[in-house]
């Protein structure tokens, strides 16, 4: 009972002072802004994750490292905005070597520092694949914070995408648990969604995709998985309804960008394209 009383507080607090530091940032006059300060800054658009925000995160935390060159969270953040650009703005070769160059740096200098290792464990699962030494950086962090929420919901979507499911919705429902109205929640909803989809629990992957989209309606990724979630129940108009949906968020959105990502094996990928298909998406 003490300790799940230790994590509410614990998830609780975190969040909250996360956003009166962002607040805080804010409020200084821009040439009064320190490394921190603007990394602070860089949160807001990283957690939005849209094409716009990303650029922005990837200004103020490349500023934020030109002050501190070592700055692992800054690292681990700016890897994780390049790999959001490489797998949904284009697969150019640059962002993907500079997602993988922070990445690195921020498992290299990031040894105590949880935020650091997970982010950069997590870019390694979705550009290299190599779950091994992703899972281990996720391990690493959550043996230094048994309570992160953004340590839980990254190593459930590692989990997903190495097809070890019953750890991904362990930890997935733990970073719920501990932090509910976290900003990252949406990486927990899509990783239950997509375990769900993938074991041919459709109805649950409709309800976890939609519980996404309340955390950040912007996220493509999501109204694509509850496009494919009704289309797999052969609901076909909640389908299409879901894909105009998606069309609105990502206007250039298609089956083949969406293949190309190869986040899960082959046959999996083919599994969503054939729902995404059905609900009436361009290829």
């Amino acid at each position: 009972m003490q300790d799940q009383l230790t994590e509410r507080i614990v998830g609780t607090l975190e969040p909250t002072i996360r956003r009166a530091e962002i607040e805080r940032a804010r409020r200084k006059r821009p040439d009064s802004l320190d490394a921190y300060d603007l990394f602070l800054r860089a949160l807001p658009h990283s957690y939005a994750n849209t094409p716009a925000d990303t650029s922005e995160a990837l200004r103020l935390l490349g500023e934020a490292l030109r002050l501190d060159p070592n700055y692992a969270c800054a690292h681990g953040y700016a890897a994780w905005g390049y790999e959001q650009r490489f797998l949904r703005g284009g697969f150019h070769p640059e962002d993907r070597a500079a997602a993988l160059r922070h990445a690195d740096a921020a498992l290299a200098t990031g040894g105590d520092e949880p935020q650091a290792l997970c982010l950069g464990g997590f870019v390694h699962a979705t550009i290299t694949h190599d779950y091994d030494r992703s899972i281990n950086a996720l391990d690493r962090a959550l043996m230094l914070d048994g309570n992160s929420s953004l340590a839980y919901g990254l190593s459930a979507m590692v989990h997903m995408f190495n097809e070890t499911y019953d750890q991904s919705r362990d930890h997935a429902f733990r970073a719920l648990r501990l932090s509910p109205l976290d900003p990252m929640n949406y990486h927990s909803y899509l990783a239950l969604a997509w375990v769900s989809l993938f074991t041919a629990r459709f109805e649950d992957a409709v309800k976890y995709s939609a519980l996404g989209i309340q955390v950040n309606p912007a996220f493509s990724i999501l109204h694509a998985s509850l496009a494919a979630s009704y289309a797999n129940l052969d609901r076909l108009e909640a389908a299409w309804a879901a894909a105009r949906r998606l069309l609105e968020v990502a206007p250039g959105w298609t089956i083949g960008a969406f293949v190309r990502m190869d986040v899960v094996r082959p046959q999996l990928m083919d599994g969503l394209a054939s729902a995404l298909r059905k609900a009436g998406l361009p290829e």
